[in-house]
């Protein structure tokens, strides 16, 4: 007679490209907004220690006809092996601390992972406490695949060759070897990014610096500007705060008027100026 089967829910290798093609679309800059708000996260669990952190966030893009470049890199907890084997290596971990009440936007542990497989394939660069820590995220054969290399001391050479001089750090580097993955212009990217309504709040944030770099065919600086963001004037016309029966979560609406005509979600989507803004936090 057959018996019952109980165990645990066993996932296809395909499971993982499905998922960061849905979570990405092919589009660099989704990839870019999960990047910067997944450093942004790590600033702010600093924060939330009392930690003083600087703040800031570098993008560097190296366009090429293939293989194109892309580097994010903070100056935040960095991640040890056993971080990276969680966050790198696991798919699908509540690894960013939003289900343990910090103040971050991520919930699933999926964003680095998408970003990378949704462009191609990456490596993961890590400070943390004196050692450094590599990761890579690949396809072999059709697989994902992730390869953590032994940790060695964060030597003098290792830290000027990930620009991280002190303390801890984080370098994310995706080459786009995907066919079907464009890299927009330059100016593209500012523009989407300084617009892009998950940003807002990070590129217009005082404590935060995120800039953004054009490199050569070289690896050499040839562009840098930072990021900013200053929402459209308006008359307040709606400031209210609303109790959330049985929880001790309250919601703050505030609603503006605008003297001129914005554009709107169905126009310029992800960053129009006019629409609702639904920010969540967790206030201590």
């Amino acid at each position: 007679m057959a018996t019952r089967i109980s165990r645990k829910l066993e996932y296809d290798d395909r499971f993982a490209l499905q998922q960061a093609d849905q979570a990405i679309r092919k589009d660099v800059i989704r990839a870019l907004v999960e990047l910067v708000t997944n450093c942004n996260d790590s600033y702010h669990r600093l924060e939330d220690a009392g930690v003083k952190v600087n703040g800031l966030i570098a993008i560097e893009v190296l366009s090429k006809r293939e293989n194109s470049l892309i580097r994010i890199r903070d100056f935040a907890e960095g991640m040890n092996g056993e971080q990276m084997q969680s966050a790198v290596g696991t798919y699908g971990g509540a690894t960013s601390g939003f289900s343990d009440g910090r103040s971050v936007r991520g919930m699933w542990g999926r964003g680095l992972k998408d970003a990378i497989y949704g462009l191609g394939h990456g490596h993961v660069h890590s400070i943390q406490d004196g050692q450094f820590y590599d990761a890579t995220l690949s396809i072999k054969n059709g697989i994902p695949t992730f390869d953590l290399e032994v940790p060695v001391r964060a030597t003098r050479g290792i830290r000027t060759q990930y620009g991280i001089s002190s303390g801890n750090g984080t370098v994310i580097e995706i080459v786009v070897s995907r066919p079907d993955v464009s890299v927009p212009q330059f100016d593209n990217i500012r523009r989407y990014m300084e617009r892009h309504f998950e940003l807002r709040e990070i590129v217009g944030s005082p404590l935060r610096q995120v800039l953004l770099r054009k490199l050569d065919g070289h690896y050499n600086l040839k562009e840098e500007v930072q990021l900013t963001y200053k929402p459209p004037v308006g008359t307040l016309v709606l400031d209210e705060v609303i109790r959330v029966p049985d929880t001790s979560a309250d919601i703050h609406l505030e609603v503006f008027r605008s003297n001129e005509p914005l554009s709107t979600p169905a126009e310029e989507r992800d960053t129009a100026d006019g629409g609702l803004l639904v920010i969540s936090c967790h206030v201590q």
